[in-house]
């Protein structure tokens, strides 16, 4: 079919774009398809059989194939919106991170006497280790799934029972 190399380039161009991280623009799309029809123009070539069902065919093909690089460009703005969104979000908890530990002189010193505060000096959140504290129950004891054996000392299972 006279259609089919403009089909097989911009399948190409759709295929690529899956591919990698840059995405051909829409643009050089329409380019592709503008060069192809002015090379069909000088060559005095058709552009259609006598076969109108399959002329139909090839250009719904080409019409899904640029709506999949209009898709394809939009997948590829949503994720670099979202990179950015991510890395300015870090550097935010970064920085309050930064500010947290040089106003409470670190996570790893306890300023509170009365042991109630974390590691992190936050009043009213016990460190780990201490009542009510994260690792005060050991793992797998209360609901969930057994914990694996570590550290060399066997897991939860049957021989603890007798």
């Amino acid at each position: 079919h006279p259609l089919f190399p403009l089909l097989a380039l911009l399948f190409e161009k759709c295929e690529l774009a899956t591919q990698s991280s840059e995405c051909p623009s829409t643009e050089s799309f329409n380019l592709d398809i503008q060069a192809f029809v002015q090379h069909q123009d000088r060559e005095r070539k058709p552009f259609f059989t006598e076969d109108h069902e399959v002329n139909d065919l090839m250009i719904k093909a080409i019409q899904v194939l640029r709506i999949h690089m209009l898709e394809l460009e939009k997948v590829q703005e949503l994720c670099k919106d979202f990179c950015n969104r991510y890395i300015t979000c870090l550097k935010g908890k970064m920085q309050s991170e930064n500010l947290l530990r040089s106003d409470y002189g670190g996570y790893d010193s306890d300023d509170s006497s009365s042991g109630a505060g974390s590691a992190a000096g936050l009043p009213g959140i016990p460190p780990p280790g201490m009542p009510g504290g994260r690792h005060s129950v050991p793992p797998g004891l209360i609901g969930g799934p057994p914990v694996p054996p570590y550290y060399g000392h066997p897991g939860p299972g049957p021989h603890h029972l007798s």
